[in-house]
């Protein structure tokens, strides 16, 4: 049994005949890239205070935080745009050297809320009042893209020409030219990240009166697309 089937298949190959030659292709890849402003931000704003005792400590910040939320409310921001991210109630020593040893002096509260900023244009409008109000800490400025799908489409349509272009290019020089388009795939997409604003771009104009100027830059989108194309020689 084990020879018949050894027969059988060698038969069936045969009769198959000699297997085509494979038809040439090119693969290109084609990179497109897209300018986008920032329209949303990210900040870290917190109040922080000190006072002999932990209870006092915590009640001038409750007091100076409530005023900040007040103010901020009343330039336009939403309660579910403030959310707090960190509280904290710390004990603060001093080295006394005579004694060589650490003594308390008092204790720190800090009282840190995250401002989801849904208009760029706002920010220092907003940075502005909370610093009016009692905020002495401002980090984590991030400024981000929210809807990227558009610049997106754009990005795909010129990485898919560039890769065209190229193919079309390198089947002239071969001496042919490109017949179909055999498969076409882009990479996994990753939006832009949030980036932290730098100090350059955050700015106090000369008149006290006028508010903190933000400057969001841009941030570049980029696709990448991978082409195969069928490749015809000139038959002269």
């Amino acid at each position: 049994m084990l020879v018949s089937a050894t027969v059988a298949l060698s038969v069936a190959a045969t009769a198959q005949g000699p297997v085509p030659e494979q038809q040439p292709q090119i693969v290109t890849v084609g990179r497109g890239e897209i300018q986008v402003v920032p329209d949303r931000a990210t900040l870290l704003l917190a109040v922080e205070t000190r006072h002999p005792t932990a209870s006092q400590a915590s009640q001038d910040n409750a007091r100076l935080q409530r005023a900040v939320f007040d103010t901020l409310r009343t330039v336009g921001l939403t309660a579910d745009q403030l959310s707090t991210s960190d509280f904290s109630v710390m004990p603060e020593h001093r080295w006394n050297q005579q004694k060589q040893q650490q003594e308390l002096t008092g204790f720190v509260v800090r009282n840190m809320v995250r401002v989801q900023v849904r208009q760029v244009e706002q920010l220092g409008r907003i940075l502005d009042a909370a610093l009016a109000k009692g905020s002495n800490i401002v980090s984590s400025l991030e400024l981000y893209v929210s809807n990227t799908d558009a610049a997106r489409r754009e990005a795909l349509t010129r990485a898919v020409e560039q890769a065209k272009l190229d193919a079309e290019v390198m089947a002239k020089a071969a001496g042919g030219t490109v017949s179909g388009l055999l498969e076409l795939a882009t990479e996994r997409y990753e939006p832009p990240r949030a980036f932290p604003a730098r100090s350059a771009m955050i700015g106090k104009v000369a008149d006290a009166a006028s508010e903190t100027l933000i400057g969001s830059g841009s941030q570049f989108l980029s696709v990448r697309v991978t082409a195969r194309w069928r490749f015809a020689a000139d038959r002269h």
